[in-house]
């Protein structure tokens, strides 16, 4: 392994990520993983890697680096200023560094995720087949100010870039996707009509577990739940009738009843989005999910096509 790249500040903002453990929930482990996959996957791309490359997962942009060795890295994700060496460049491109060059994150403007990528990927402890770090459970690298991060080998490769303007279009102005499920038929007339027809506001206790929206009391049914398995994106309306969408690091198993499930793009759109932004849902069909998760596919697909053949 080499040192490649120092932590000079930020270091409580940043987590090594992958795509996420699978198949691990009946042990009572999380699933975590990058919030924002599609942001997560270009920046592997945009370096020559394998899509699943651990990666770091940057929140707030507040983020101070410095270089070691040569090295290729890419930026993706949030709009914020990238600053090298004292001169803003954008994102969404990889460039070739030298020892010595310092990186800065800095100005989040309305999202708060971005992700950085080294060609070779960063090492990190493997754990149940992944290097996702899940803070809440001790899993993975805890990263300090001053550490050096490590990877296999130093490695350089070609530069590449996204257009700017494909990229516009994953901002989203509309409301978010929701599937009515688990005991969506229980909840009254009024709490649904509360839950889909006004507009919520993100607490600030959001984190990777979950996203609360306050604003709208809405009121849970009343009868005694089992516990039972938690999907991504699952709605839980706990009794302080603040709903809690849940995430990647989310517990595996909840009573709480649950309204409908966010479709998982749009889960990544909500963890993007910073404490006090105001947000609104719309009840979807399953096979109009399906439709939406093939129609992302395929615009992954197209941007995926657009690095590789530069």
């Amino acid at each position: 392994m080499q040192g490649l790249i120092e932590v000079v500040s930020g270091a409580q903002f940043i987590t090594v990520q992958d795509l996420g453990r699978n198949n691990v929930s009946q042990f009572g482990m999380s699933q975590g993983g990058a919030a924002d996959p599609l942001s997560f996957k270009l920046a592997n791309l945009l370096v020559g890697n394998t899509e699943d490359c651990a990666a770091l997962e940057v929140h707030f942009a507040a983020l101070t680096l410095r270089i070691l060795v040569p090295i290729t890295v890419s930026f993706t994700g949030a709009q914020c200023s990238l600053v090298i060496n004292k001169l803003t460049y954008p994102l969404w491109q990889s460039y070739t560094l030298k020892p010595g060059d310092i990186i800065e994150l800095k100005n989040c403007g309305h999202q708060t995720i971005n992700y950085i990528s080294i060609s070779g990927g960063f090492c990190s402890p493997s754990i149940y087949c992944s290097h996702s770090t899940i803070i809440r459970e001790q899993i993975g690298l805890k990263i300090n100010n001053n550490d050096v991060l490590f990877a296999k080998k130093s490695s350089i490769s070609r530069e590449r870039k996204l257009d700017v303007n494909a990229i516009a279009a994953r901002i989203v102005n509309r409301p978010l996707y929701v599937v009515p499920s688990y005991q969506h038929a229980n909840f009254s007339q009024r709490a649904r009509q509360l839950f889909f027809s006004n507009t919520h506001r993100i607490g600030l206790r959001s984190n990777r577990m979950g996203v609360e929206l306050t604003g709208n009391n809405i009121s849970p049914p009343k009868q005694q739940l089992y516990s039972e398995g938690i999907a991504l994106g699952a709605i839980q309306v706990p009794p302080n009738g603040n709903p809690i969408v849940l995430l990647n690091d989310r517990q595996t198993i909840g009573g709480y009843a649950k309204i409908g499930t966010l479709v998982s793009s749009d889960c990544a759109v909500l963890s993007q989005l910073p404490a006090s932004s105001e947000v609104n849902f719309k009840k979807v069909s399953f096979d109009f999910a399906k439709t939406h998760a093939i129609e992302q596919l395929k615009w992954y697909r197209e941007l995926k096509q657009q690095i590789c053949k530069k």
